[in-house]
């Protein structure tokens, strides 16, 4: 019997290949950029809004009308951070005084949805993180697509990046891994499994950005190396905030994957950073 991770890979992969290598990039964009932001900001916040709220997630602690405010808070959430995604895409005249006063509203809110000042605080905290951490990351997807008639091929050496590491990582961490590296963050990551990782990012995804002619090739080996340690460093990023919720899995929406923040861990540090190089190259 199939793995459920490999049976969601099998749908998932084409799903999001399939409209790049057609180049139907602003479909593509279109779903795929609201899509990673409201999944990112509603797994971050669902899971740390039950830690920052002192609540066990497998009590029945809260009353019915704190969890409404939590979700309905939630869902705020979602929306601030769309809308202000769709301002910094589509500025319009006079944004910093947009901007300040969105800000103070998104603080007051957080505020007003707490039962007490101190979790306006943490709801706040988690707000930031969310921004910072579920939201902002992608916009580089849409400044990918701004740098020329080949930015949907940019986007699959991203795409070969994250996942030749990802699976470099695997292969090599079950076959070789000896040597933790960084045993209090992630037990199963080795230094053996890190060095297959930019082994496997390099030659999957330097290979198609040289053979496509996309980037010189020592370009396209140097930003392999670079983007597998940027989606390697995610996935800690994400090791790290599961620790400090106290949960494994980051999500329920993606079966066997463990949420949809355990695959776009990588992508969410590696996708900025391979942009801006690739931006400054290419210009």
């Amino acid at each position: 019997m199939f793995h459920p991770r490999f049976l969601t890979t099998c749908v998932f992969l084409p799903a999001i290949l399939l409209p790049l290598a057609l180049d139907w990039r602003w479909l593509w964009l279109a779903v795929m950029l609201p899509g990673c932001i409201i999944l990112s900001v509603y797994e971050l916040s669902s899971m740390l809004i039950p830690v920052m709220d002192n609540l066990d997630k497998r009590s029945q602690s809260s009353s019915p009308a704190s969890h409404l405010s939590g979700k309905i808070w939630q869902a705020w959430l979602i929306i601030s951070c769309l809308t202000l995604t769709g301002l910094l895409i589509y500025p319009i005249r006079g944004l910093g005084p947009v901007v300040v006063g969105a800000s103070l509203w998104f603080a007051t809110i957080s505020l007003f949805f707490a039962r007490d000042p101190s979790e306006g605080v943490r709801r706040l905290f988690v707000s930031i993180t969310s921004v910072l951490y579920g939201c902002l990351p992608w916009l580089s997807l849409w400044y990918l697509f701004q740098i020329g008639e080949r930015s949907h091929e940019y986007m699959i050496f991203i795409i070969a990046v994250v996942m030749g590491s990802d699976t470099g990582g695997f292969i090599g961490g079950k076959l070789l891994g000896k040597h933790a590296l960084a045993p209090r963050i992630s037990p199963n990551k080795t230094w053996e499994g890190a060095g297959c990782a930019m082994l496997f990012a390099t030659v999957i995804a330097g290979t198609y950005a040289s053979v496509a002619g996309l980037l010189p090739p020592a370009w396209a080996m140097a930003l392999s190396i670079i983007g597998s340690v940027a989606a390697m460093t995610g996935d800690l990023v994400e090791s790290i905030l599961k620790r400090y919720a106290t949960v494994k899995d980051s999500g329920v929406l993606f079966p066997g994957h463990g949420g949809f923040l355990d695959r776009a861990d990588g992508f969410i540090v590696a996708t900025p950073i391979l942009w801006l190089m690739i931006e400054s190259i290419v210009r």
